[in-house]
């Protein structure tokens, strides 16, 4: 399993009215009309509002790009400029009928919104990341990620299949917390003894990475283990915690054989413990070659300290 793994790696390149008291004979005074900032979207509405920009990218529809904040829309997808204007650009540049993207996980979480999704592009189909972020009612930023698809692995799944309902929404903090317990203390400090219970659910674990061949959580410690033994892989840092209910999405760096990549992690929760697991690890692009100076991650800054989500 090690030297298939090792391989593997090496190629894994979303007003009420007021009532008036009844025993109150007259209204009070009316006060000054003040004019209020318009409230935030819902997360329903932030997700649809996601759905239709990602669904234009093929349709053409150009009202679904007015979501996008005309004056500040920062990207950090390296093949992107700034501003709408840049996306549209390189859409633009993409032949008629060669993308498209169909969402398989739409999560949110605060400002955040993020969709799992099959993406084809030219040169084949892709298991994708994207992440927006709203301000004041439209989309001021966007992170993107993507890897080839793969073949399913040894177990049978998928990077696509597998739990999509969303549950457990009153444990959205927990289970980030249980999450960050989990890439920090395993997978960054490589404590792979940990990669079991009371963390995991040992026996009903289902792996969706192409790296590892059996479900179980004994199969995946194996092979973590030896991948971070050998230096075919390093998780290097957290960067950032987003999830919702059951589902929690990891973004971090970690280094493939010595370059740098990203990584995505999707764990579901169930009951307190990691029951199924999704990633891509694409390789970084070269910042040299990058149509934008945002980076590839630069999220704004809050805490990672569990229990302060």
């Amino acid at each position: 399993m090690m030297k298939a793994l090792i391989t593997a790696v090496a190629i894994s390149g979303a007003f009420g009215a007021a009532v008036l008291p009844a025993a109150q004979a007259q209204p009070p005074a009316l006060a000054p009309v003040v004019a209020e900032q318009a409230a935030e979207l819902t997360a329903a509405q932030q997700k649809s509002a996601v759905l239709r920009l990602l669904a234009a990218y093929s349709s053409n529809d150009p009202a679904a790009f007015n979501t996008i904040n005309p004056r500040r829309f920062v990207q950090h997808h390296p093949e992107i400029a700034d501003g709408v204007t840049g996306l549209k650009a390189w859409l633009a540049a993409i032949p008629a009928g060669k993308i498209s993207v169909t969402p398989v996980r739409v999560l949110s979480d605060g400002p955040y919104v993020m969709v799992h999704s099959l993406t084809k592009l030219p040169d084949g189909d892709h298991a994708a990341w994207d992440v927006f972020r709203f301000e004041n009612r439209q989309i001021v930023e966007q992170w993107h990620a993507q890897q080839r698809d793969t073949p399913p692995n040894g177990a049978g799944h998928t990077q696509f299949d597998g739990a999509t309902a969303i549950e457990d929404r009153h444990l959205t903090q927990q289970n980030k917390a249980r999450a960050w317990t989990v890439l920090t203390k395993v997978f960054r400090d490589g404590d792979f003894a940990l990669l079991d219970e009371p963390l995991w659910n040992a026996r009903d674990y289902v792996q969706h990475s192409h790296l590892v061949n059996e479900d179980g959580a004994a199969a995946s410690r194996e092979a973590f283990r030896q991948a971070f033994e050998s230096g075919a892989m390093e998780y290097t840092k957290v960067v950032k915690i987003l999830g919702e209910g059951n589902f929690v999405l990891s973004i971090g760096e970690l280094k493939l054989n010595g370059q740098p990549a990203s990584a995505f992690n999707l764990i579901r929760f169930k009951e307190g413990k990691v029951i199924e697991h999704w990633e891509i690890l694409p390789l970084a692009a070269p910042a040299a070659g990058a149509k934008n100076g945002n980076g590839l991650y630069n999220f704004p800054q809050d805490s990672l300290v569990p229990g302060t989500f």
